[in-house]
């Protein structure tokens, strides 16, 4: 069984389910994404010596209770605490224990890794492993280092290692996000006019934005990934001669997730409307003149 927020299943998880073939009536098995991200789009693959699709479909209106996420002791009346719950819900960071998401502890360097990593794609698909000979299999976020480095995400220190126990520095998680999104190839690994660039993007909106070589807390770090998931993408969409050409897209929130995020006065559901008015739309709701 494939998961995935893109009709092509470009990127995916999928997970095992073995069972006799369901003749002549179908039967019910239990999965799960690996990752325990929300996917918009499923489908049961038959897999022998070629993919065969038995059913594809895409689920809508399925919404988890956020108040069945237990963010944790230390969230409630943060100043990240938007952030930190949106984030939470989606799948992107948990906390560091059962008890405490851990807003004020320090990130390290394999724990931003695994969040961008979530934020932007999947680590799940990447066999190989990294150069980096401080990252041992074992580690809790091997696979996402794995991922990230793949992907183009991170880099080592220069001294052929990653250093993932560390503490990861504002201007180093800019940095990961700026390379995630597209940005940082746009401007050929120039680091002043990406770090011009992200600030631009408001990616520290609300995060002090004083001492970027200082280490950031996950609850700054929270903040800062998701005012990427509302920035512009920016991709490559074409190849002319010798010229890369790229394009700013839809926020990745939309794109990635396919969750839209406004704000506005509720001027109509589909039980009532501000004006009185009888006539309602099933299904719809309007905000700030927005129809979702």
């Amino acid at each position: 069984v494939e998961f995935s927020n893109t009709p092509d299943f470009s990127v995916k998880e999928r997970d095992v389910a073995m069972g006799d073939d369901p003749a002549p009536y179908g039967v019910g098995v239990e999965v799960t994404p690996p990752s325990k991200t929300p996917y918009r789009y499923v489908r049961a693959i038959k897999m022998d010596t070629f993919i065969f699709v038995l059913a594809e479909f895409e689920i809508y209106g399925y919404i988890p209770d956020p108040n069945a996420i237990d963010l944790g002791s230390d969230v409630a009346g943060a100043k990240q605490e938007g952030p930190i719950s949106l984030l939470s819900y989606l799948g992107v960071m948990n906390g560091v224990n059962d008890d405490s998401f851990g807003v004020d502890h320090l990130m390290t360097r394999a724990d931003a890794a695994d969040s961008v990593v979530r934020v932007f794609g999947s680590n799940s698909g990447f066999s190989g492993g990294v150069p980096f000979p401080d990252v041992d299999a074992s580690h809790p976020y091997y696979q996402s280092v794995v991922a990230a480095y793949y992907m183009g995400y991170i880099t080592g220190d220069g001294n052929s290692s990653f250093r993932p126990d560390d503490y990861i520095t504002k201007s180093e998680l800019l940095f990961m996000i700026m390379r995630a999104t597209g940005y940082a190839q746009r401007f050929g690994g120039n680091s002043a006019l990406i770090l011009s660039e992200a600030l631009q993007l408001n990616l520290l909106k609300n995060v002090p934005t004083d001492e970027l070589s200082e280490p950031i807390s996950r609850g700054d770090a929270a903040a800062v990934l998701y005012n990427a998931l509302l920035a512009p993408s920016f991709q490559m969409t074409t190849l002319e001669g010798e010229t890369l050409v790229f394009e700013q897209g839809e926020d990745l929130l939309r794109r990635r997730f396919g969750v839209t995020l406004t704000e506005g006065i509720v001027e109509e559901t589909s039980v009532t409307r501000l004006d009185g008015n009888d006539k309602k739309s099933e299904n719809e709701v309007q905000i700030g003149g927005l129809r979702l």
